[in-house]
């Protein structure tokens, strides 16, 4: 396939659209203008100055803005493995574990490299819902809908709620451009005739565009998957032989792209074995987070002070607190509204009626994509099975809005109020604009954003000044990334904030938790102040750094305590203070476990002190042994050794319990005993291994209030290195 060819489809997509070039640029330039100057004047932007005042400063923001700046530094690269040499000092952070689409945050990383952090970010989410409106308008234009509606939808898509409430928080869910021309694929998938697309390389294009798919949110991807899969099972019942092989190409083809853009994590996963500690999911969390019909329809804030009030009405009324996950994120607007109701009863009476002939393609996926994501739905049923990855179906709303949209294209032209040019459009357009737009930024938010991104930069600048260049820097408190939620009044990824504005320094903090090779900073963190300051300068640290806001008197004692103990004081500035170390001319790294246990299944949460510290077991759990994660330039252990494991086991009341390791069974607790202790010689060489533990009498009740159904207790777990 030449590079001529590819033109030619291209050409062939934009010709098929318009033929008269210009009022299709025109078009384009009249959404693309439109788009820009509702969302910079919805965020304050008018300035050139103004971009650098991120939309949101906090939270989730701070973890996107960490992996913009890790492609824009060049420490991650697309489909490489990632190891960020500046984090988890004196090591490197293990980013594979945690899957996020790399050309997701490379493009924004590029904007960054070229302006700066929040300029390329800013930049980047516009140039993202600019694209969104101009996908939809090619989408609308070569399903040969009327241009005017065509113009209306493609605003109202590139502006929705959905990516208002998401913006830079979750720009993993903002960049949703691609979604019209996935369900313009689908489209073609159910019958090429129905676009103006007849080129002989079409179906290579909508295979890459399957491809693209894979490359981006695994959410969209699963809803284009679902789709395909419907469309496939209708031509395989037809027994439409080249309609398979096409849609089934694409599925393929979307697969493809998912792999390649995952592939540092399942390549790493296969390497270093799982980590089930980086992507936690359980069956709960699919009700919690699922798709609920409600949240398409009341707002979560809105300018109109009544639909305010209904929203919130409902939601504290609907929804009991711990069941609220992203309650109405999915609201879908008036006019997307209107089109789905419209769409659903319409043709749900057709089906009734028999009359298919007349059920559009849009109500089918529609339905399709309720059924699958709707609480209690098919993907529901999946998690039953241990598939709970899909938590958050209630993301799939982006879908079903430039669904509705899609449909009011085609329907409303035909109406009798439809039928004057632009008429209708304007007042959708006008209707949508109002309904979907939020609150303008005031002028303070605007500069208060700007001066916490200022005072975040400061903190950097007067490190990297203090401080010789590759020192590292240790920060308190130690807390594990990601999803670890807040210590006090420190969010989440706080940790991340001096680490985005520096150059060449390293942090202790954001290594992918799991792998246990950032467990010894919080052996050093329970030291006492002088011994911790004695470890880390053994360790060759240069500074410890403390967020102010993880501390219930905005670390006054700590800050005491470090002073006394001869540290000065070299930063106090915003949530930040500093203090200079003495690092060893000969640094040590710190020791890590070269095994550690998984508690995958059948066990509850760690609880107790020191010796005493144990798991509480169902009556069939499995504790699987495995060499921890050594990262690089760590000494490795010597693969043809012996380790030890032991452990105090304690039945609840009268049972036995027997322990299956590689098909050999033994019992470990006689009926009538309490406490046994266990010791297993294993080789090193057939690590991982599971040790399966059953036991004879179902769980029962531990008693005292608590609810938890148990059969035993492990305690006192050790590994220890045989000569």
């Amino acid at each position: 396939m030449t590079i001529a060819k590819f033109a030619n489809v291209f050409n062939e997509f934009a010709s098929a659209s318009e033929r008269n070039s210009r009022l299709y640029f025109s078009d384009m330039l009249f959404v693309a203008g439109l788009v820009t100057f509702f969302w910079c004047w919805l965020w304050g932007k008018s300035s050139w100055m103004d971009m650098a005042s991120p939309v949101v400063y906090s939270g989730d923001v701070v973890y996107e803005f960490a992996h913009i700046k890790a492609f824009a530094s060049g420490q991650a690269m697309p489909f490489l493995f990632k190891s960020i040499p500046t984090l988890n000092a004196p090591f490197q952070a293990n980013w594979n574990d945690f899957p996020f689409p790399d050309l997701i945050y490379f493009p924004a990383g590029a904007l960054s490299a070229i302006f700066n952090l929040t300029i390329g970010a800013s930049l980047y989410l516009l140039l993202m819902q600019v694209i969104a409106g101009l996908s939809f308008y090619v989408s609308g234009r070569l399903l040969s809908y009327r241009r005017d509606f065509v113009l209306a939808g493609a605003v109202l898509f590139a502006l929705s709620p959905f990516a208002f409430y998401r913006n830079l928080a979750h720009l993993n869910l903002s960049v949703y451009w691609h979604i019209p021309l996935l369900l313009l694929a689908v489209t073609w998938c159910d019958n090429p005739l129905r676009l103006k697309l007849q080129h002989k390389h079409t179906a290579l294009v909508m295979v890459m565009l399957a491809f693209v798919a894979g490359l981006y949110n695994p959410y969209y991807l699963s809803a284009f998957l679902v789709l395909l899969a419907f469309i496939l099972c209708g031509h395989v019942i037809n027994r439409s032989r080249r309609n398979i092989i096409l849609t089934g190409g694409m599925l393929i083809a979307a697969i493809l792209g998912f792999l390649l853009s995952n592939a540092d994590t399942l390549l790493f996963a296969l390497f270093e074995g799982g980590n089930p500690a980086a992507v936690q999911r359980e069956l709960w969390g699919l009700t919690v987070y699922g798709l609920r019909l409600p949240d398409l329809i009341f707002p979560m804030n809105h300018r109109l002070d009544l639909l305010q009030e209904l929203g919130q009405k409902v939601k504290v009324e609907m929804y009991p607190e711990y069941l609220r996950g992203e309650a109405q994120t999915a609201y879908i607007g008036l006019v997307s509204i209107i089109g789905l109701v419209w769409l659903l009863v319409k043709n749900t009476i057709n089906v009734a009626a028999k009359r298919f002939g007349q059920i559009p393609i849009w109500y089918w996926m529609a339905l399709c994509i309720i059924a699958f994501g709707i609480v209690g739905g098919l993907n529901y049923l999946l998690g039953s099975f241990g598939f709970v990855l899909l938590r958050a179906t209630n993301r799939f709303s982006i879908v079903l809005m430039a669904i509705a949209l899609f449909f009011l294209c085609e329907k409303l032209p035909k109406t009798r109020i439809g039928k004057p040019v632009f008429f209708l459009p304007f007042l959708m357009l006008a209707l949508g604009l109002f309904d979907q737009i939020p609150q303008r930024a005031s002028a303070g938010y605007v500069k208060s954003m700007l001066a916490a991104v200022d005072r975040d930069r400061n903190v950097a600048y007067q490190l990297e000044k203090e401080l010789p260049g590759s020192a590292m820097v240790f920060q308190l408190p130690v807390k594990a990334f990601p999803e670890t939620f807040s210590v006090h009044n420190m969010q989440d990824y706080d940790q991340f904030r001096p680490w985005l504005y520096t150059k060449n320094l390293r942090f202790s903090y954001g290594t992918v938790k799991g792998r246990g090779d950032a467990d010894w900073q919080l052996i050093v963190e329970s030291l006492s102040v002088p011994d911790m300051i004695k470890q880390l300068e053994q360790y060759g640290f240069a500074a410890v750094l403390v967020n102010k806001k993880a501390y219930k008197d905005g670390a006054q004692e700590l800050d005491a305590q470090m002073q006394s103990g001869g540290c000065k004081k070299i930063l106090n500035d915003g949530d930040f203070i500093a203090f200079r170390l003495n690092p060893s001319s000969k640094p040590q790294l710190p020791e890590l476990e070269p095994y550690q246990f998984d508690y995958n299944s059948g066990f509850y949460w760690k609880e107790g002190s020191g010796s005493n510290t144990g798991r509480w077991a169902k009556a069939d759990a499995k504790l699987a042994v495995l060499p921890s994660y050594l990262p690089e330039g760590y000494p490795r252990s010597n693969p043809s050794g012996q380790i030890e494991i032991s452990f105090d086991i304690a039945a609840l009341g009268t049972r036995s319990v027997l322990m299956e390791l590689d098909g050999s069974k033994t019992m470990v607790i006689k009926e009538g005993q309490t406490v046994n202790a266990v010791k297993i010689a294993l080789p090193v060489r057939r690590l991982p291994a599971t040790i399966h533990f059953t036991t004879d009498r179902p769980a029962q009740l531990i008693g005292n209030g608590d609810s938890r159904s148990v059969a035993f207790r492990l305690s006192n777990i050790k590994i220890v290195q045989l000569p």
